[in-house]
């Protein structure tokens, strides 16, 4: 995933994948309009960069019981690797869209995982098991 998010080329064919499969509920800008604002500090199931594949791949149902609908067989491997690039990416952006959801967590660190979860007092609406981490696949340059 960190290669992927160093690659200009994957990012755009992330993006462009992103905006033909997920703008109907992510926005044209990722700042949400069913789901989640993608482009700021806060994430109700991820915790670490892989956690975007799984939950792509996997779905969720969130604390207000919106669905994530799992896109696993839906799109290739390659294109969900491509997606969660482009959709960790956004991150810190503060791009206008819904407010803030879940818990604020700290920048990622070298081995993709957020650092420690910031201090700023608020309280998780995430559910209590963190999603399954996946490997990144070997067909995809990451």
């Amino acid at each position: 995933m960190e290669r992927l998010l160093k690659n200009a080329d994957a990012l755009a064919d992330g993006e462009t994948i992103f905006r033909q499969r997920c703008t109907v509920c992510h926005g044209n800008n990722a700042g949400g309009i069913t789901a989640p604002n993608l482009s700021d500090e806060y994430y109700i199931n991820v915790r670490k960069l892989d956690d975007f594949y799984d939950i792509i791949a996997h779905g969720r149902i969130g604390p207000d019981q919106q669905q994530m609908p799992p896109q696993s067989g839906l799109m290739t491997e390659e294109d969900m690797w491509l997606v969660a690039a482009y959709a960790a990416s956004l991150r810190g952006k503060n791009l206008p869209g819904k407010g803030p959801e879940g818990i604020r967590i700290s920048p990622w660190s070298a081995n993709g995982a957020a650092t420690a979860p910031a201090s700023t007092g608020e309280t998780s609406t995430a559910p209590s098991s963190s999603p399954t981490a996946r490997t990144t696949p070997s067909t995809v340059p990451h």
